[in-house]
């Protein structure tokens, strides 16, 4: 009885691996290391991308969440009084803006811009014989309300923005219970002070212009949350309150302020970059209009800097795996020389050879792919769950490191994977294809 012909490459290759893969000898020790090498390369190609979309989704998602969009503020960085008055033309430039954009294209009609006044002041605060500084932001219910996921140990929820009226105005140097604050505190802050939700402490406002004439403001403030964002200038410096509180504190009427925040839903940075344009024409020149970019410029700057490092990462883990590989598959075929001659001598062709070897190649980077795919699922398991893997806070900005998988991600590392497999065993293939039975098998004897 004759055996019958493979009719098809998929069943060359099946029929020649259950000869030639038979044995646990060399080759299979070989063809073992060449898999756990591209597991370990694509697993760590797979965390490498990972981490870079963690930093740039996590610090980007949180500084929008924290800073406005827009910011209008004055150049010098003083209150302005008149904050009514700014607003006004602010939104007649919001409304000539939007319109226009509206009736060029009604899916807009989501554009919806939100205009706050906010208020910011350098401060020293107190607790407990611990001193240290602070940025005290005044802000409106509009905008703490997103910041709302990232609060702990509130206490205090929304009772304090319910106050529309002003505390009464007080005499510097003086405090008393009815100048009672309610702040929330980073938590970096709140940990350097050792002070607990609920609890007091000071706040002190110096005035530089009248050091040595008038007494400090002095406030009484109490904790009633502690804000958690994972980013260190924001935990470590920042102190939340009340605009209306903070107004009252800082002895200022209902309209001062220090900047105008825009905050626009489902605007793209090239709208908002439109908006500013047309918002700076529109003010005197002592106003500035910065993005939540441009005032966060070191961070996206750093954001930046890590994924221009990527190509490089990339291409350094890529060769590695080349190597590997070629190495592998060329061990493979030395090992297997004497069998390759016997199917030339019986008249298999070398293109046959070549496919069957270049899908040795494919195979193992496919075994290799589903361990990397195991493994990376299982280190993002365990990091989203535990935040075993912890960063320095002063220089990565967070406290654990984040990771953000993307199909895009995946799409790269299997077709970089599986691209590379197949141009390095297309060398050892050749080779493999063109060896002479004739001399491998006198050789062989």
């Amino acid at each position: 009885m004759t055996q019958r012909k493979p009719s098809n490459v998929w069943a060359l290759y099946t029929f020649l691996s259950s000869r030639l893969n038979q044995g646990r000898g060399f080759g299979s020790f070989v063809k073992g290391t060449a898999v756990l090498g591209i597991l370990v390369g694509a697993t760590a190609l797979w965390i490498t991308l990972s981490v870079v979309r963690g930093f740039s989704t996590v610090i980007s998602e949180k500084t929008v969440e924290f800073a406005p969009e827009l910011t209008i503020s004055l150049a010098s960085g003083e209150m302005f009084t008149r904050s009514d008055t700014l607003r006004e033309r602010v939104k007649g430039v919001l409304e000539a803006q939007w319109t226009g954009t509206r009736s060029q294209d009604p899916r807009r009609a989501d554009l919806s811009p939100n205009l706050s006044l906010m208020l910011d002041e350098q401060v020293m605060i107190q607790h407990n014989g611990q001193v240290t500084g602070g940025l005290l932001r005044g802000v409106q219910w509009g905008q703490f309300e997103p910041l709302i996921p990232f609060i702990e140990n509130d206490v205090c929820g929304e009772a304090p923005w319910e106050q529309t009226e002003q505390m009464p105005q007080q005499r510097s140097g003086t405090t008393s219970q009815q100048r009672t604050i309610p702040v929330w505190l980073g938590q970096g802050l709140a940990q350097e002070l050792g002070i607990t939700t609920g609890q007091s402490g000071r706040l002190l406002r110096l005035d530089m212009e009248s050091i040595g004439q008038d007494l400090p403001t002095i406030g009484v403030f109490r904790l009633c949350g502690e804000l958690s964002t994972g980013i260190a200038p924001l935990d470590d410096g920042l102190i939340l309150a009340p605009l209306a509180a903070t107004q009252s504190f800082l002895e200022v009427s209902a309209l001062t302020g220090t900047g105008l925040a825009l905050n626009m839903d489902h605007a793209s940075p090239e709208e908002l970059s439109m908006l500013q344009d047309a918002i700076l024409d529109a003010l005197p020149y002592t106003f500035v209009v910065e993005s939540v970019y441009q005032r966060w410029r070191s961070l996206f700057a750093w954001i930046e800097l890590q994924e221009q490092t990527i190509p490089l990462v990339i291409t350094f883990l890529v060769l590695i795996a080349a190597f590997n590989l070629v190495g592998a598959v060329m061990m493979m075929v030395l090992e297997r020389t004497q069998a390759i001659a016997v199917l030339r001598v019986l008249g298999m062709p070398q293109s046959q050879l070549r496919v069957y070897f270049l899908l040795e190649g494919l195979r193992v980077a496919l075994l290799g792919l589903s361990g990397a795919a195991v493994l990376t699922a299982l280190i993002h398991g365990i990091q989203w769950t535990t935040g075993v893997i912890t960063l320095p806070v002063e220089s990565y900005y967070m406290e654990t490191m984040p990771l953000y998988p993307t199909v895009l991600d995946s799409v790269i590392v299997i077709g970089a994977t599986v691209g590379l497999s197949m141009l390095a065993s297309w060398v050892p293939a050749t080779i493999a294809s063109k060896v002479d039975p004739t001399v491998t098998l006198r050789f062989q004897q």
